[in-house]
């Protein structure tokens, strides 16, 4: 740091370690102490993993934890990740504060409460995907329950007083759901229309099944579309959104008769912005376009609910046919930046100087060069090299800002 090189010592120590298979799921578990030392400072922290393996989905629990004495922990933090095998959920991300002190197993406890009140939120939308999300939520409840009476069980001794715990529950972050449609049904997708509106295996981009829009058996009808769509809620803190599809198009008609398009649409429907559209030069005779792929920027929806709409339409006469095969529909984005880091966390940001700021980015972000010694890296990064050892920027700040402004 600043050309001047810094020596430290980490020791590592495994004090609990757990295994349990069985023909359901595979869960592991690990309580590690960890001790950096370097240029006469000392800085310890634990370290409780746990992680499950299961045919319906995946989940990782990380907890870390200051010590303030022999008898309890001055603060925690806790990232909950969730992940459905199918990858077909909406993505859910929380942030929990506890205003008391609890114990560790107790923290688990009432984290599983938390998501219980998601799930009951969550069930509220009588919508299937979101009904599917709060299923999620029932499923970490259970988790951390589990999780709990280890805790509780196994290790007692650790089993202490917490001051001040903060926690992030975070859900699958794929936008889209059954993008490649390889449930091979509409699931998750509003259909309808004059035309086929189908799954098929005749014609697809990747995997065993596409959409298929328009008018391929169907009889044709005039001034009509045939269409599917997908309602989808983006993070406000998502930078980087993009549409990405495939498309293979057959048209006997031109493109002022008939066409494929695709539109952003408000939750209720009404279009917002037409971000494609295709169709043939000429007619008659049957023309084909595909498989080509779009991506488009989605960046002005952040914090909205929007539809992605797929249509083919056939107007003015019943002449010619128009059809489109549709797959691997995908929406995604990123948020580590700077600015998320810098400006959406008061905690973090109130009292450090431009400096000091700047230093904590560059450590958390470089600290992936360090590998499964991440966590160390950057504490020492940041301790040693910029000078910030309170306990609250490096709990709160390293564990909020790199789940939320880098991990999601």
């Amino acid at each position: 740091m600043n050309d001047t090189a810094y020596e430290a010592t980490v020791t590592q120590t495994l004090l609990w370690n757990y295994n349990e298979a069985s023909d359901e799921a595979n869960r592991t578990a690990k309580f590690i102490s960890t001790q950096i030392t370097a240029e006469g400072i000392s800085l310890q922290f634990y370290s409780l993993s746990y992680m499950v393996q299961h045919a319906e989905y995946n989940l990782t629990l990380l907890t870390t934890l200051t010590p303030l004495n022999s008898e309890t922990y001055n603060n925690s933090f806790t990232i909950v990740n969730y992940v459905q095998a199918s990858k077909s959920e909406l993505k859910s991300l929380e942030f929990v504060e506890f205003n008391i002190p609890v114990t560790l197993s107790r923290q688990y406890v009432l984290l599983g409460k938390v998501a219980e009140e998601i799930a009951k939120v969550y069930n509220k939308k009588k919508d299937e995907a979101f009904l599917n999300l709060a299923q999620s939520c029932y499923t970490i409840k259970e988790e951390a329950k589990c999780l709990s009476k280890l805790v509780e069980k196994q290790l007692q001794e650790y089993d202490k007083e917490i001051l001040k715990s903060y926690s992030i529950l975070g859900i699958d972050p794929e936008a889209i759901s059954n993008g490649g449609f390889e449930t091979g049904d509409t699931s998750y997708w509003s259909v309808g229309g004059s035309g086929d509106h189908s799954i098929t295996n005749e014609d697809r981009y990747s995997g065993s099944y596409s959409l298929r829009l328009g008018y391929k058996y169907s009889a044709n009808v005039a001034n009509s579309r045939d269409w599917a769509y997908q309602t989808i809620c983006l993070p406000s803190y998502a930078t980087d959104i993009k549409l990405s599809f495939y498309y293979h198009l057959f048209t006997e008609d031109s493109i002022d008769y008939d066409w494929f398009e695709v539109y952003v649409r408000d939750s209720s429907g009404n279009n917002l912005e037409q971000i494609f559209k295709k169709g043939g030069a000429n007619y008659p005779g049957l023309e084909e376009y595909g498989w080509e792929q779009v991506t488009y920027d989605l960046s002005a929806y952040a914090g909205k609910t929007i539809q992605i709409y797929f249509a083919v339409a056939n107007w003015y006469d019943t002449l010619y046919k128009t059809w489109c095969y549709i797959d691997d529909v995908s929406v995604t984005y990123s948020t580590c930046n700077f600015w998320c880091i810098f400006y959406n966390f008061p905690n973090c940001y109130e009292g450090l100087s431009y400096y000091e700021l700047t230093c904590m980015a560059s450590c958390l972000l470089g600290a992936w060069a360090c590998g499964p010694f991440y966590w160390a890296c950057a504490l020492y990064c940041i301790g040693i090299g910029c000078g910030i050892v309170t306990d609250a920027i490096i709990i709160y700040c390293l564990s909020w800002v790199v789940w939320y402004c880098c991990l999601t």
